[in-house]
C-alpha cells in the first residue's frame, strides 16, 4: 500500500496516455455541456393509459425475427456515400427548424414530400438498424497511434439521426403511432449500433441518438389516444447505451501506442534503443502538445533534461519497490524512467477504471475519490496536470451514461403513473409507493427512487442533480397534470 501511495503523489509522466488525454476531453466535456444546474423542466397533458393488450405490442429495438445477417456498418456507409453532400446540407437547414417547431405548426405537406425524396435513405437505415452485428472495424490494433484515425462518419450519422427524428415527429402529430414506434425503433437500434465502436466517442454520439429518440417517446405519450410505453421502455437494455466495450479500449491505450512498453518490466534493451524509444515518443506521438512550445530541437531537450531530472527518484521507487540495486544501476537512464512511469500510469488507471464496472450511482463517490487524491497530490508541472484532467474526462462518459439511462428511467415513471390512473379512476397517485400495477425504477444516477409531490391535479417527477454534480439537463423536473375523458385540451 505504501509503495502504491508513492506513485499517486509523486509526479507523474504518463507519456503513452497523452494522445488518450486529449481524445477523452475534448470528446467528453464537449459532449456534456457544462453548465450551471439549473433545473429542465417539461410539463406534460397526459391521459390515463392502461398496458397494451397483448403488453409487448410495441418494441423500441428491432425484434430477433427481425434481424438479418449482415455488418450494418456496411449500410450505413452505402448510404452516407449515396447522399450527395449539397442534397444533404440544403435539407439540413429545413430539418433543423422542423425539428423544434411545435407539431400543430408542422408543414405536414412540405415534410411528406421530403419523406418521399428520401424513402431510399429510410429504406437503408430500415434495412442497417435490423442487421445482427455492426463492425467499424477500425486498425486500432494495426495502427502505429490508433488516436489519429479519422472518423468522418460519425457526424455524418447524427445527420442521418436528424431525418429519423423529423419523420417520428410527423407520424406522432397524425396520430400514426404504430408508425412512429417503427420509426424510434430504427433510431434505438442505430444508437446501439454506433455504440459498438471501440471508441468513447462512438458511445457518445450513441448516447445522443438515444436521447433524441426518447425525447420522442415523451413527445409520443402526451398525445391523445397514445399507447402506454411502461413496457417497451422497461425492454430497453440497461443501461441504454454502455460503454464498457469503448472503455475496454481506453484501458489498453497505453500499451496499444507502445507495444514495447507492454512488457517493460522483462525487456531488455541498450541505451541506444531506449534512446530511440524517446525520440519515437516525441517525434512521432506530438508530446510537444504538452511540453512548452518552442522549435522541434529545444523540446526535444526538455524531454531529455526531464528523463534526467526524473531519474534519482524513479530508481528509488524501483528499488524500494523490490528491484535489487544492482538491476536498477545496470538500466539506462531511460529505462528507468520508462518502467517507473508505467507503473505509476498503472495504478493510477487501474483505480480509475476499476469503478467502471459499477453503475453511476454505485461508481460516482469512488470516482470523486479519485478526484480528489489525484488533485490534492503535490502537482509539479502540466505533466501531472494531464493526469489529473484525465478522470474529470472519463467520469463524464460515465455520467452521460447515466443520464441517458435517466431520461428513460423517468418517462418509465411517468407511463406507471398512467397506468395506475387506469385503474383508479384517472387520478394520479398521492405517493410513488402506492403505485402497484408495475414495478417502479430507480433514479440510475443516485440509486434512490424518483423525488414526487402531488399538489392539486399537478404531480412532480424531481430527478435532481447528484451532489456536487452541475451541467446542462442533468436536473430534471416533469409536471405531469392527468385529464379526464371528456377534457379536450390535449385533443386535436
Amino acid at each position: 500500500m505504501e509503495f502504491k501511495k508513492q506513485y499517486i503523489n509523486r509526479p507523474a509522466l504518463p507519456l503513452g496516455a497523452v494522445m488518450m488525454l486529449i481524445f477523452a476531453i475534448g470528446f467528453g466535456q464537449s459532449s456534456l455541456a457544462w453548465a450551471e444546474d439549473k433545473p429542465t423542466i417539461s410539463k406534460l397533458l397526459l391521459r390515463p393509459t392502461a398496458e397494451p393488450v397483448p403488453a409487448l405490442k410495441y418494441q423500441l429495438l428491432p425484434s430477433y425475427i427481425d434481424c438479418t445477417p449482415g455488418n450494418a456498418a456496411l449500410d450505413y456507409g452505402r448510404i452516407l456515400v449515396q447522399w450527395k453532400s449539397v442534397e444533404r446540407e440544403k435539407l439540413l437547414k429545413k430539418i433543423e427548424k422542423w425539428r423544434e417547431m411545435p407539431l400543430e405548426k408542422l408543414p405536414r405537406e412540405e415534410i411528406r414530400h421530403m419523406l418521399d425524396e428520401q424513402h431510399w435513405v429510410f429504406e437503408g437505415l430500415t434495412r442497417a438498424s435490423r442487421r445482427d452485428t455492426c463492425e467499424w472495424q477500425l486498425p486500432l490494433r494495426e495502427s502505429s497511434n490508433p488516436f489519429e484515425i479519422l472518423l468522418p462518419e460519425l457526424q455524418q450519422l447524427r445527420t442521418l439521426t436528424y431525418l429519423l427524428d423529423v419523420k417520428a415527429r410527423l407520424e406522432i402529430a397524425e396520430g400514426r403511432f404504430d408508425d412512429a414506434v417503427q420509426t424510434l425503433q430504427c433510431g434505438y437500434g442505430m444508437a446501439r449500433q454506433i455504440a459498438e465502436g471501440p471508441l468513447l466517442v462512438y458511445a457518445l454520439v450513441g448516447m445522443a441518438v438515444t436521447d433524441v429518440m426518447t425525447k420522442r417517446v415523451e413527445e409520443l405519450i402526451a398525445q391523445p389516444c397514445s399507447p402506454n410505453m411502461y413496457w417497451a421502455l422497461t425492454m430497453l437494455p440497461r443501461p441504454t447505451v454502455n460503454i464498457q466495450k469503448a472503455i475496454a479500449m481506453e484501458i489498453n491505450s497505453f500499451e496499444m501506442l507502445f507495444p514495447e512498453l507492454r512488457d517493460i518490466e522483462t525487456t531488455p534493451g541498450t541505451v541506444r534503443q531506449w534512446q530511440g524509444i524517446l525520440d519515437r515518443m516525441y517525434e512521432d506521438r506530438q508530446i510537444a502538445l504538452w511540453m512548452p512550445k518552442a522549435g522541434k530541437n529545444i523540446n526535444r531537450i526538455a524531454l531529455m533534461a526531464l528523463v534526467a531530472v526524473e531519474y534519482p527518484h524513479a530508481k528509488k521507487v524501483l528499488i524500494e519497490g523490490g528491484l535489487s540495486s544492482k538491476t536498477v544501476e545496470a538500466m539506462p537512464v531511460a529505462q528507468v524512467v520508462a518502467l517507473d512511469t508505467v507503473g505509476q500510469y498503472k495504478i493510477i488507471r487501474d483505480d480509475l477504471f476499476k469503478w467502471f464496472g459499477l453503475p453511476y450511482w454505485q461508481a460516482r463517490e469512488g470516482l470523486d475519490a479519485m478526484d480528489k487524491q489525484l488533485r490534492t497530490a503535490r502537482i509539479r508541472g502540466v505533466r501531472n496536470e494531464l493526469v489529473a484532467m484525465l478522470l474529470p474526462a472519463l467520469s463524464s462518459c460515465k455520467l452521460a451514461e447515466a443520464r441517458c439511462e435517466r431520461n428513460v428511467a423517468i418517462l418509465r415513471t411517468i407511463e406507471a403513473v398512467r397506468m395506475h390512473a387506469s385503474t383508479n379512476n384517472g387520478r394520479s397517485p398521492s405517493e410513488l409507493n402506492k403505485i402497484s400495477v408495475v414495478p417502479l425504477p430507480i433514479d440510475p444516477m443516485t440509486g434512490k427512487p424518483f423525488a414526487y409531490e402531488l399538489k392539486g391535479d399537478t404531480a412532480t417527477i424531481n430527478a435532481p442533480a447528484p451532489p456536487g454534480v452541475t451541467g446542462k439537463n442533468i436536473h430534471k423536473k416533469v409536471e405531469i397534470q392527468l385529464l379526464k375523458t371528456e377534457d379536450k385540451r390535449n385533443m386535436p
